[in-house]
């Protein structure tokens, strides 16, 4: 065997490694998701009256920021588009969660939870928000999750409890919107 016939069996072993851990953090994220609309009892979906289509209440999305560091979100086109690895080795992602009075209202708001999170070995560690707010838990023991969970419920309860004339504190939920669907 040659020096470079021996990188590149370790190549395609990297490779398949990478690939392995990123197949794992987007069932991660998507289970994550779930476990967080379990968690509040929220319904799986409700249909956009625009576009006729069936959302999630609680999705995974895509984050990504400009040059300035403004965040936007938008729905991935792929489970591949979900996840973005920063200079840290941290993947960026978002969670997108709808709330309205019912499903038939055509009045929602939407919340955006940025994500960055790494596991390793048996644990996550996740931070939430603008601010990063950091937790650290089993991915794969639902339980050890609610801790972020309900830090993501008093994000949005402070929102609803600003009177009408105040602004909602920058740097924590990321971005509030209301919208028609």
């Amino acid at each position: 065997m040659t020096i470079f016939s021996d990188l590149q069996t370790k190549l395609d072993e990297w490779l398949q490694a990478q690939d392995d851990y990123q197949r794992r953090s987007i069932t991660f994220m998507v289970e994550f998701a779930t476990a967080f609309r379990s968690y509040i009892d929220a319904p799986e979906t409700y249909i956009d009256f625009q576009t006729k289509q069936s959302l999630w209440y609680v999705q995974p999305v895509m984050a990504g920021a400009d040059k300035d560091g403004i965040y936007s979100f938008e729905i991935a086109p792929s489970a591949e588009d979900l996840l973005l690895k920063d200079d840290e080795g941290y993947w960026i992602t978002a969670l997108q969660f709808t709330i309205d009075r019912q499903p038939a209202a055509l009045k929602k708001l939407y919340f955006w939870y940025l994500i960055r999170f790494v596991l390793r070995h048996d644990f996550c560690e996740m931070h939430i928000g603008f601010d990063k707010k950091q937790f650290r838990f089993r991915p794969n023991e639902i339980a050890t999750q609610h801790t972020a969970f309900h830090y993501m419920v008093t994000l949005v309860n402070d929102v609803f409890a600003l009177k009408p004339w105040e602004a909602p504190k920058k740097g924590t939920i990321g971005f509030v919107k209301f919208g028609t669907s």
